[in-house]
């Protein structure tokens, strides 16, 4: 099931601090004494994100949970929720030198609350694979929603194909004992900061690398989700780091926050 797509257009006017974009010439009103446009950042945040059950993902194979996990599972299910950012054009700007996707869970009406198992992509697994020059990222998930090396994920179900998620995800189930399957990811940078791991709050920071930041990024998170919870409602927002044309220091534009809901 493909998400629905909000569009956000990031410009001069979005900056965290405005005059870090504004010309350098003396103004003495609360606006500028002149026009100025200092690009804009043309972006997509899926609205409405896909939601995966661990639980039933293993179950497909025809296996049981192993008895350890049952009274686990009995409380909560455990969830691979995918979000999707696509940067489609970048006009009167010279660099941006990262962009910011952030979701969070815990903010009142939005218990009970919610954690965060693992965060996918992230640079830390750049030793296990190098996914610099194949532009692709890729872990194992274990039935707990722990990501475990890619290599280790040995055996798989050939029975069952790939299972996209969106267009630039999927999950290849597998055989092995305690393991749901191996996630592969599209990515456009190498340089992927993720953190929230344990938390109700996730932020993706994603750096340049060899080609800017242009183009489709899912990003997923494994959630341990109350079994009352039937609909997943969170908020996103999203920031890009530009070099502003007219002063010195780089620049922060952040959208404000989006309400996203999912159905479980």
């Amino acid at each position: 099931m493909e998400p629905e797509f909000l569009s956000i257009n990031l410009s001069e006017r979005d900056a965290i601090n405005i005059r870090l974009e504004e010309p350098l010439v003396v103004h003495l009103a609360e606006e500028p004494d002149v026009e100025f446009d200092s690009g804009t950042i043309e972006m997509r945040i899926g609205y409405r994100p896909v939601a995966l059950s661990l639980k039933q993902l293993y179950e497909l194979s025809g296996r049981s949970l192993p008895p350890e996990f049952g009274a686990f599972y009995d409380r909560f299910n455990v969830y691979l929720i995918s979000h999707s950012v696509n940067v489609s054009k970048i006009s009167g700007i010279k660099t941006v030198d990262q962009l910011i996707y952030e979701v969070k869970f815990a903010d009142g009406q939005f218990d009970p609350r919610i954690t965060i198992i693992d965060l996918f992509p992230r640079t830390s697994f750049e030793k296990v694979l190098d996914f610099s020059f194949t532009n692709q990222f890729e872990a194992g998930i274990d039935i707990s929603g722990h990501a475990v090396p890619p290599d280790t994920v040995t055996e798989f179900l050939d029975s069952i194909d790939a299972i996209q998620i969106g267009a630039d995800a999927s999950i290849k189930l597998s055989s092995n004992v305690k393991i749901v399957g191996k996630l592969s990811l599209s990515v456009i940078t190498s340089k992927i900061i993720a953190t929230g791991i344990y938390n109700d709050y996730a932020q993706w920071i994603l750096k340049p690398s060899t080609n800017p930041l242009l183009g489709p990024q899912v990003m997923m998170q494994v959630l341990l989700i109350p079994k009352t919870v039937q609909e997943l409602r969170m908020q996103c927002r999203i920031a890009a780091t530009v070099s502003s044309l007219f002063g010195i220091f780089p620049s922060t534009r952040r959208s404000s926050w989006v309400p996203l809901t999912c159905s479980l």
